[in-house]
């Protein structure tokens, strides 16, 4: 059952969301820490590759922006850890701002890191 909106409230105003944990080990630098990322998501009219164009585009790159800050403001370097589910437009969308797979599975998905250096460039 979907989360119930205050009266009034048009679900459409949420462009897109992010869900992270402050403090994860890094995968690429064992003894580092990262800010990883549990859940990052744009809303579906903000996703490209639909048969209409997004309403806004970036979302989901601000919020990579923004956990690259976060993660600096936390002590991490700008390092970032998530993990991606098995679509290769997802998995590319990552690689393309940088992050690394790193081989390493758990199930279906496959776990990636931004290094520090990669998450200069957002910032």
């Amino acid at each position: 059952m979907a989360p119930r909106l205050p009266t009034g409230v048009d679900p459409r105003g949420i462009e897109a969301a992010m869900l992270y944990f402050p403090n994860a080990p890094s995968i690429l630098a064992p003894g580092s820490t990262s800010l990883f990322i549990e859940r990052l998501s744009s809303a579906p009219w903000n996703r490209g590759g639909r048969p209409n164009p997004p309403k806004l585009r970036g979302t989901g790159r601000a919020l990579i922006e923004f956990a690259v800050l976060e993660s600096r403001s936390r002590g991490h370097a700008g390092r970032l850890t998530l993990q991606s589910v098995p679509d290769p437009r997802t998995l590319q969308f990552y690689l393309n701002l940088g992050f690394t797979d790193t081989q390493e599975r758990d199930g279906d998905l496959s776990n990636l890191e931004l290094s520090p250096e990669s998450g200069r460039k957002h910032i």
